[in-house]
């Protein structure tokens, strides 16, 4: 076990076994998450573009393409690349079959963020046997009734008494 750095949790003593890594304004991080480069397709830069936001927060939307400096959680960086656009654009397209009038907006195509953030989301990629965070990309969890799609890991205890 690790302490955890204290410019991270302040004067709060922590442990842990595995720490994710995922701010991307901060140097030499790790990124165990999905953060897509700015070099994306018209639909992706669509999307992204057509998001409401009211105050907009600076959460930056894109990774720096040397980011991270040395690539640990990917097995090389065009793999991560290939992930990432894989992920955004089926998440995207997900999104697109919404039939409500107001969508969550807290829901992207990398999964659930603050709203006041202009971002895919939060692109999580930890999750249990029993469980899958909705910080996780939609092609993990997403399983709303006729849209066609069946998630990669299918939830049966969200919303259900145990």
């Amino acid at each position: 076990m690790k302490d955890v750095d204290d410019r991270l949790l302040g004067k709060f003593p922590m442990r842990f076994d595995y720490l994710i890594e995922n701010q991307v304004k901060w140097s030499n991080q790790k990124l165990n998450c999905l953060y897509p480069v700015q070099n994306q397709s018209k639909f992706v830069m669509d999307y992204l573009n057509s998001l409401t936001i009211s105050t907009p927060g600076n959460t930056p939307a894109f990774r720096n393409p040397n980011q991270p400096t040395k690539e640990v959680f990917f097995s090389n960086p065009q793999n991560r690349l290939t992930l990432e656009r894989i992920f955004l654009e089926k998440g995207i397209e997900l999104l697109g079959k919404v039939k409500s009038l107001s969508p969550d907006p807290r829901k992207r195509p990398l999964g659930d963020t603050v709203k006041s953030h202009r971002t895919f989301g939060t692109g999580t990629l930890f999750f249990t046997w029993r469980n899958v965070s909705n910080t996780c990309p939609l092609v993990f969890w997403w399983d709303v009734s006729g849209h066609d799609w069946i998630p990669l890991f299918c939830v049966k205890n969200r919303g259900q008494s145990q």
